[in-house]
């Protein structure tokens, strides 16, 4: 099975907070991975105190992080 078909097989959405510094990055990754339907990208931060507020609110369930 490929990684595509295992993403279409989840059933839930994937709440993600991008963390980056750089806006072109944070860009980039949110451009990626809204291509998967199971994604749900709930909050970027562009510094470590942004990072820790977002996860606080947001609840994600995975943190991509610089």
């Amino acid at each position: 099975m490929s990684s595509q078909e295992g993403w279409q097989r989840m059933e839930r959405l994937v709440k993600i907070v991008i963390a980056d510094d750089r806006p072109a990055t944070r860009r980039g990754l949110r451009a990626l991975l809204t291509q998967f339907a199971q994604v749900e990208i709930v909050g970027e931060a562009a510094d470590g105190q942004e990072s820790v507020d977002l996860v606080a609110e947001c609840k994600p369930d995975v943190v991509l992080m610089d």
